[in-house]
């Protein structure tokens, strides 16, 4: 690494920060230099490049990747460790990497000893790959982004609003209601009157309820944090037309508490809202900080555009803000260690939202009224009754795998916040609260209170109808643990799932939960009982080529889709690049599945795999590699 420094000027002070950071953090020494800022990524790369004599690339096109839309999803969501990708060149195919956790010295030396790379292997920038990635997976992030939840659970999804028994049955009920008051006026507006009445005196009564424990704010207690266990933080804003909200933004998140090299921030954004994406080009961004800009076309809501950003992050724990918001700096510190001080059930956790201008208006005034009741009094008697807990719009903190699970965001719903919920709890998962506030500007006039309080109310009855398709989940009882939020809301669901392994056999697993507990068991089967498993089974498959991507990229949470080698799990350098060159081939598509390779009953090779992957002349270049490589293909 030196020589690098030496080329880049950086000085001693600044590389003992560094090195001090990696080891505090958990890092290593080129992730923290460039999470610094002192360093920027071109730089650093080009100086890589010239240092080891291969080709620098600034740009790749993204029509010029040899990768399907699947792979490249898989590709943003790891670390781009030593893993080629392959690039269709004007004078023949290349493999450009983006390495970010680098040994100079023992790239050196695989440089050395296979010279043929200098050819075949160049140098790119992580945000260059990402970049070309990004555009590449467009039209499956949007795909995904509008019908994942309706094709993965379409009972839960406002895609269709209401089925066609609720409509039935309220056409009757209007029908009845106009007859009435038609022909029974009096009694028929003293039965509408009782019940508007009875459900408002429900709303009061569950605040009386939870009055006597609501407290003031208080300064929020936590325990002192390692670094080095802190693991990668993914923060998402979405935002449209709200330019003026941009240099606020930025500034508050500047100064959340978590160290650069595990915190990834997404800026996302529409695509022609100019402005926006004017304002936030106005100033130089932070390397933690990425914009994402969402194609302009189908649906224009927030939490589609969530949905959209969602795959392209890499966070263990990922947070939710808006525009207008300023989180506390120990926000992100409170949530994580709730969140490992407690089970996997714990799928979400709700900081309280404050507003800053309570003195701009009365409106904002009753906003403040408002909030203080029901972030200090009525969500945290909510949590620790186990009752569902309805989610504000802004400071939720997720467990990613739970968000997953659940199917992300709907981004038919405008108060996805509410929807996603009561999800959460139909799935037996829980929402808790911590006491970290985020400050928020309230509406001061009518004019952009209506709007909002609006769009909360057709939120709130889209939920309201698509939940109330089966509002009695297994029977009276479960209806009952719903409402308490208990793991047993989700009756037994069971997950198969078959992937040919590299030795060309066959395993199912077998993934049940059952009472809040999940359990996995893998069996060996033929590769006709995998097919038969595969097509007439009818139970969400989960393709268990996700689990070897996730193992293979060092990803924490299961993958979709993607290539990958066993070689990959190897920790030496130069065999991990080496093997690399063979992740190129194309994989199943997402979410399905494909047959071993080679004649039925016959094994394929790892030697037979690589060969396949690699490309023209793989033998000329797999005779320049380390003995030890060589030995490991065959």
């Amino acid at each position: 690494m030196q020589p690098i420094l030496q080329r880049l000027k950086v000085a001693p002070g600044v590389a003992l920060s560094a090195a001090v950071r990696a080891r505090v953090n958990g890092t290593d020494f080129q992730t923290e230099l460039l999470a610094s800022g002192f360093v920027t990524e071109e730089a650093f790369f080009k100086a890589l490049a010239e240092e080891t004599g291969l080709t620098f690339v600034s740009r790749i096109d993204p029509d010029r990747l040899m990768l399907r839309e699947a792979d490249c999803l898989t590709l943003l969501q790891s670390s781009n460790d030593h893993k080629p990708v392959r690039v269709e060149g004007d004078d023949g195919i290349f493999h450009v990497i983006a390495p970010e956790h680098l040994s100079i010295a023992a790239f050196q030396a695989l440089i050395t000893r296979c010279p043929g790379l200098h050819a075949r292997l160049r140098l790119t920038t992580p945000g260059a790959l990402r970049k070309a990635l990004l555009a590449r997976a467009e039209p499956l992030l949007v795909r995904a982004a509008a019908r994942s939840l309706f094709e993965k659970f379409p009972q839960y999804s406002a895609h269709i609003v209401a089925s066609a028994w609720q409509g039935m049955v309220w056409g009757v009920v209007m029908a009845a209601l106009t007859a009435a008051m038609m022909f029974m006026p009096d009694a028929a507006y003293g039965v509408v009157h009782l019940i508007f009445s009875l459900l408002f005196l429900a709303c009061i009564a569950l605040r009386f309820a939870a009055l006597p424990s609501a407290q003031p704010p208080t300064p929020a207690a936590m325990r002192p944090a390692a670094a080095n266990e802190m693991p990668v933080y993914s923060v998402l804003i979405a935002l449209y037309d709200e330019a003026e909200m941009v240099p606020g933004l930025i500034d508050s998140l500047q100064r959340l508490s978590w160290p650069r090299s595990k915190l990834e921030i997404k800026l996302v954004c529409e695509a022609d809202d100019r402005a926006t994406l004017a304002a936030i080009r106005a100033r130089p961004l932070p390397p933690h900080v990425e914009v994402i800009e969402t194609p302009p076309y189908g649906l224009r809501t927030k939490p589609k555009a969530l949905a959209y950003a969602l795959p392209t992050t890499r966070g263990e724990l990922v947070a939710l803000f808006d525009a207008e918001d300023h989180p506390h700096p120990s926000q992100l510190i409170q949530a994580w260690q709730r969140f490992r001080d407690s089970d996997e059930s714990l799928a979400c956790v709700q900081a309280p939202l404050e507003i800053a201008n309570r003195s701009g208006s009365l409106i904002s005034r009753m906003f403040f009224f408002e909030y203080a009741a029901l972030f200090r009094g009525l969500l945290p008697w909510l949590a620790r009754k186990g009752l569902v807990l309805p989610l504000g719009g802004t400071s939720n903190h997720f467990r990613r795998e739970a968000l997953e699970k659940v199917g992300g965001w709907d981004p038919h719903n405008v108060t996805e916040d509410a929807d996603l919920g009561l999800r959460l709890a139909r799935f037996g998962y829980r929402s808790e609260t911590i006491s970290c506030p985020t400050m928020e500007d309230a509406p001061e006039d009518f004019g952009t209170w209506l709007p909002q309080r609006t769009r909360w109310f057709k939120g709130w009855i889209q939920t309201w109808l698509v939940h109330m398709r089966s509002p009695v989940p297994a029977g009276w009882r479960g209806w009952l643990r719903f409402i308490r939020n208990s793991p047993d809301t989700v009756r037994r669901t069971d997950h198969f799932s078959h992937d040919p392994p590299f030795d060309g056999g066959h395993r199912a697993r077998h993934t049940f939960r059952h009472q809040g507990r999940q359990a996995t068991r893998s069996v060996a089967i033929g590769p006709v009982a995998a097919r038969h498993l595969q097509c007439r089974m009818r139970l969400p498959l989960v393709p268990a080529s996700r689990l070897a991507n996730a193992a293979a990229f060092g990803a924490k949470g299961v993958l979709e889709g993607g290539p990958v080698h066993p070689g990959l799990l190897a920790d030496d350098l130069p065999r991990r690049l080496a093997l690399g060159m063979a992740v190129v081939a194309a994989a199943p598509p997402l979410g399905k599945d494909r047959p071993p390779q080679g004649s039925a009953g016959q094994s394929a090779s790892r030697q037979d795999i690589f060969l396949r992957n690699f490309g023209p002349s793989p033998t000329s270049f797999s005779s320049r590699l380390p003995t030890a490589s060589r030995s490991r293909l065959s």
